[in-house]
């Protein structure tokens, strides 16, 4: 009995690890990348808080941070867009006067939600 325990016991791991791997490397790596970006742009980045945050179709990250500013006031959430199409990252954070990641996350939705097969 225990050969067999010893033998099943590693297929079974190997069975289930794998493709745990791969959908954490294909959905959850490229987030955490991306936030770890996002932090490298912000005052404090250890106070970096995070919502609303989604892989698009075009492998662009979308969302929301909310962190810390010069006084130590958080200063609300921001649209953030994290872009790695033309081969390098590039990290949109809106400002209170620019909005091209709100609008660019706005239109990767909209392409998501398109393409989406109907409902049923």
């Amino acid at each position: 009995m225990n050969r067999a325990f010893i033998f099943v016991v590693p297929i079974a791991a190997l069975t289930i690890g794998i493709p745990v791997l791969g959908w954490y490397t294909t959905n959850i790596k490229p987030i955490d990348d991306a936030k770890d970006a996002v932090r490298q742009e912000l005052i404090d980045p250890d106070s970096a808080k995070f919502r609303n945050v989604k892989l698009t179709e075009t492998e662009t990250i979308c969302g929301e941070v909310n962190a810390k500013n010069q006084t130590g006031g958080y200063v609300g959430f921001r649209y953030f867009y994290v872009s790695s199409l033309t081969g390098e990252r590039t990290v949109w954070l809106d400002s209170d006067t620019f909005s091209l990641a709100q609008q660019m996350c706005t239109k990767e939705y909209k392409r998501f939600e398109r393409d989406a097969p109907p409902a049923s």
